[in-house]
């Protein structure tokens, strides 16, 4: 890891346009405050309000998604009630994926900008860099984190940390993308599976909390040898918090009701850790949930972030809108060590890299098999992690791999 920098949290304010003419409003906005009667303007780094459109928002968070390129962490908080519009920025018009260049959310704009940046970067250094895109997608369900893009998406995953600090969800799904449209294939896959449900308030209100991960690895040729390069291994997270919930005018009950309880407690706790890291405390209760665990990074960590904080501008909705603005002033004063995470290998040096550049999307690689007769061996093979295999060579290697492929391929040819 290299090169380091130090930035507060940006913060930024959506307000949702008003649907209903005659409806009351109480939110007056400029370019950087928000207001309500009687009480003080409140200062943040950029106010949308209700006329703004999807091209601007993302045209003012590209600079905080480029440097995932480079090795750097970026994470994207969309955050405020139910109903306030967060599933919409974050995906398109309605909470529904879209490629219409003026509905597209900020989820599919980020990748296309990626793709184009990467485009751009491998044709300038034809054959000196390479690209390889993985995407993830995740949620925190009552309390409890699933993986949206495995088969069996309904199953608890426990959360666990990496030797170098990462936490992830534990044998989550990391498929490899090569484009946009892979991106919003994995985005369709993942949105199905998520949990939702109609109330008072929302009629597809999201029930849990969703993260899309994207995973970008840049390896460089170096120079120091024919084999040498340096890696660069970015990613960004697009986070889609479940809305805050006035259960007495949600009217939530029986299972939604269990639901709102628990995305309520987790946002309380997330709003704990937000206290502890503006307060400088020596404990921070990121274990105290699941989703301040998996949010720990972007939260007094190493990523760059952004907070989206998204307000209705209706009277009706005042308590809630200035309960959202709140939490997205106590993030402005929490600040993060940019990290830059490079390191310097050579091409093949560990067989379980697996191949670096599959334009197939093969997802192909080296992976170690246990037998009882030769110990490790090692096979090339094809497919994604948890699902069937497809072997495509064995070759020489330790533990007298060639003497045991050899052996079963003689065993393959006596069968009828």
């Amino acid at each position: 890891m290299t090169r380091q920098e130090v930035a507060a949290i940006q913060v930024c304010v959506r307000v949702r346009p008003a649907f209903d003419a005659s409806a009351s409003e109480s939110v007056q906005c400029t370019s950087n405050e928000v207001k309500f009667p009687a009480c003080p303007p409140m200062r943040f780094d950029k106010v949308f309000n209700g006329a703004s459109t999807q091209e601007e928002i993302f045209g003012s968070l590209k600079n905080l998604i480029e440097p995932a390129l480079s090795g750097y962490k970026s994470t994207i908080f969309a955050y405020g009630q139910t109903g306030s519009g967060k599933t919409h920025t974050m995906l398109g018009e309605n909470g529904g994926l879209s490629i219409c260049a003026t509905k597209m959310g900020l989820i599919p704009r980020c990748s296309r900008f990626l793709f184009s940046r990467i485009a751009d970067t491998t044709q300038a250094e034809p054959g000196a860099v390479q690209f390889q895109v993985r995407a993830s997608f995740v949620e925190v369900y009552n309390g409890r984190a699933y993986d949206l893009l495995s088969k069996n998406a309904r199953k608890p995953l426990p959360v666990r940390e990496s030797a170098d600090g990462e936490v992830d969800i534990a044998d989550s799904v990391q498929l490899a993308v090569h484009s946009t449209d892979a991106v919003l294939k994995a985005l369709q896959l993942g949105s199905q599976n998520r949990a939702t449900a109609s109330t008072d308030m929302n009629l597809h209100s999201s029930r849990s909390h969703a993260i899309f991960i994207l995973r970008i690895e840049q390896r460089k040729k170096s120079g120091k040898s024919d084999r040498g390069f340096t890696k660069l291994v970015g990613r960004v997270n697009m986070v889609d918090l479940a809305g805050s919930e006035d259960i007495s005018r949600s009217n939530a009950q029986g299972q939604r009701f269990t639901e709102a309880v628990q995305i309520n407690t987790g946002l309380l706790q997330l709003h704990r850790v937000l206290e502890a890291v503006r307060a400088g405390s020596s404990f921070i209760p990121y274990r105290d949930s699941v989703l301040t665990r998996l949010l720990q990074d972007s939260l007094g960590g190493s990523s760059r972030a952004v907070l989206l904080a998204h307000i209705s501008p209706l009277q009706l909705d005042t308590r809630e809108s200035q309960s959202t603005l709140r939490y997205a002033a106590m993030a402005k004063h929490i600040t993060n060590k940019h990290v830059q995470h490079t390191e310097e290998g050579e091409e093949d040096a560990h067989p379980m890299d697996g191949d670096f550049s599959d334009p197939e999307g093969m997802n192909r690689r080296t992976v170690f098999l246990h037998t009882q007769t030769h110990g490790r061996v090692f096979a090339r093979v094809a497919g994604e992690r948890g699902g069937r295999l497809v072997l495509l060579v064995h070759g020489s290697g330790p533990s007298n791999s060639s003497i045991w492929w050899n052996g079963l391929v003689q065993q393959l040819l006596t069968l009828d």
